[in-house]
Parts: structure tokens; sequence; C-alpha cells
């Protein structure tokens, strides 16, 4: 049987990860003890059962072997004038109770659900790893600023409420120039400019909407999975990580220099990436180093926008959306809410991008 090396509870099959405790590489191997030879007296020979108890896993308690599950002696008879042992009448395994079926049920929905906040890669063909992708739970959250704010813009407004249908994977970093070189020289194309800052860690910066669409589609190709730009809704959901605040460590302004790279810290410049704390899910940079594009359209205000999450795309959108802010922008604008759009081929030196990966 398997059993986790951590936790000792009873795996139906191998897993990554224990579904009882969470912790990786779980499964141990208990191997089963050959039955003990069964004495024959005269013509009659007790036939024990063919079950071999399971030793206890190291370090959990012994555990009493229940009557009811244990098979009782079968007597076979040797036919008479025979000198020929007889054969054994075959013992059938009880049949699994409702439960056993309910607990592997169990255990598969377990394993197949992601783990959230789990930070992962997928592999490229040459078994190197991809950027680092979080997955995120579904959820609800209101997206904009309420009214009277004092921080707040029109564009930001009215505040709805917004439904995280599925679970999805976020980068945990913005792209990095590292990353986003590799792309440049398998599909030769031209690396974009560092303005002399640095590459490596260093957000990839000089990169338009569609520059970003190309390398979610190359990554797609390269690993089989589905990458994309997050929806805005995906973008505010993971960057609030379950707040209502200006910032998703709160309301202190004194503090996001802790948080953020911003015009009062940054130096004129980006900075390598996650080198600030972290917000509550796990993830680095959504406030300021650089903006972030995403998938939708620009539109001036949340009217009739969607409450489940998707994209908000139509012909009457003008250019995409960024969000986060950047190392040029004041703290205002490096809100949870705050937006901006450029036109889907604008390049600059503050434009970046980040993630997103389906199921």
């Amino acid at each position: 049987m398997l059993v986790c090396s951590n936790c000792n509870s009873p795996l139906g099959w191998a897993t990554e990860y224990c579904p009882f405790c969470g912790k990786p590489r779980p499964v141990a191997v208990v191997e089963a003890q050959p039955p003990s030879p069964v004495p024959e007296t005269g013509a009659v020979a007790a036939v024990q059962s063919r079950r071999p108890p399971s030793p206890a896993p190291e370090g959990a308690a012994s555990r009493r072997e229940d009557p009811a599950l244990t098979p009782e002696p079968v007597a076979v008879r040797q036919p008479e004038g025979s000198s020929k042992p007889a054969a054994e009448t075959p013992l059938t395994s009880p049949r699994p109770s409702l439960f056993s079926w309910f607990l592997k049920l169990f255990n598969l929905g377990r394993s197949l659900t992601p783990a959230p906040f789990r930070p992962f890669h997928d592999q490229f063909p040459d078994g190197s790893r991809g950027p680092e992708m979080v997955w995120l739970p579904p959820g609800s959250f209101l997206m904009g600023s309420p009214e009277g704010g004092d921080r707040a813009y029109p564009d930001e407004k009215p505040q709805h409420e917004v439904q995280i249908p599925g679970f999805f994977a976020i980068g945990r970093f913005v792209v990095t120039f590292k990353e986003y070189d590799r792309f440049c020289v398998a599909t030769k194309r031209k690396q974009p400019s560092d303005m002399h800052w640095g590459r490596g860690r260093r957000p990839a910066i000089n990169v338009s909407w569609d520059d970003a669409m190309a390398y979610c589609a190359w990554l797609a190709a390269q690993t089989g999975r589905t990458y994309r730009l997050p929806t805005e809704a995906e973008w505010e959901y993971a960057c609030r990580a379950g707040t209502q605040t200006s910032w998703s460590f709160g309301e202190d302004q004194n503090a996001l220099s802790k948080h953020a790279w911003f015009e009062g810290n940054s130096g004129g410049k980006t900075q390598p990436v996650g080198a600030k704390r972290p917000s509550p899910w796990g993830l680095r940079d959504m406030h300021g180093n650089v903006w972030e594009w995403v998938q939708d359209h620009w539109h001036p205000d949340y009217q009739s926008a969607p409450a489940d999450g998707r994209a908000w795309e139509d012909t009457t959108g003008e250019g995409r959306v960024l969000r986060g802010g950047s190392w040029i922008n004041g703290s205002r604008n490096v809100r949870s809410a705050y937006r901006i759009h450029d036109d889907r081929g604008g390049r600059s030196r503050n434009f970046g991008f980040r993630l997103v990966r389906g199921p």
C-alpha cells in the first residue's frame, strides 16, 4: 500500500502532493509480508486468511485488526483413497466498501485540484524551467474604487462585484529580460532596449501589447500549456489579494517604499524583480516597477463591465489597458485600482507584462 511519508495517511496512488497534509513527495511504499505456512493435520488443513497484515508505518500507533474483515478458516478435505493433496478452495477478498470508493474519489479530486498560492514552473522541451507561476483560487471581490474616495479617479468607478469562477495561475514576477531574451533569440526578434540599466532579472521593458501576446503564444507552444495576458479583473483580483485598501498592504502611504519601486525610491529606473516585500498572496512588484499590459480594451469607466472575470473586449475600446504603476509614478498612481491605457503597439521604458496560465 502507499502511505504519506509525512503524515502516514493512506493514499490510493502516487501523487505529487499529499491531499491531507499538502507536503511534497509524500509517497512511501509499505511492503506486504508473506503469509505464514499453515500446518496440516491428517487429511484436514486449515487455510488461514491470505490477507497478510500490513505493518504500521514507522512512528504510527499500532492498530487492532478488525475481525469483521478477516475471513474465517476454510477446511479442505482430502478425497478418500487418494494420495494427492486436495486442491485448496479459493478465497475471495472482501468487496470494497462504499467508504473506500468514496475515499478514492476524494483523493482523486484533491490531487487534481491546484494547491493555491504554491509556486510552480512549467518545463521547456530541454528540461529547463519556465517562468515561476502561482495558483490563485476562485473567489469574488469589489473591483474599482468606492464613491467619495479622495485618491480615486472617475475611470475607477463604479465599484462593482466581480466573480472569478475558477483557478488560474499568475506570474509571481513580471517577465524579466532573461526570460524575454530567450524568446527573442529563439524567434530571431530584435531584443528591446534596456536603457543601459541592465538585463537579467530586471523587468523586460520597451515591449508592446503585441510583443507580449507573441511571447505568450511562443511560451504556450514550448510548454504545451495555455499562456496569455491576465484580464483586467484577474489582475486586480491578484493585486488586491483579498484586500479592499488602496494598496495590498493597507492604507499607510509611508509603508509603500517597503513594497514597491516608485518615484520616491527607484532612482529613476527599473529595479530587479522580487526585491520588495511580497503581497499577501506571495506575488512581487504588483505595485510599481513597470506598468503591466492586460488583455482588455480600454473603457473610460466600469459601466456595463463584465462581472465574471472575463476580458472586456469590443470594437469600441480605445487601445489596451495597463495596470500597476511604475518606477516613475507617485504613490497615488501605483494603487490597486489605478489604470491607464495605450495603443497596442506602444512601447515605453516603463511598460512590461505579467503572465497568466490556465488550468
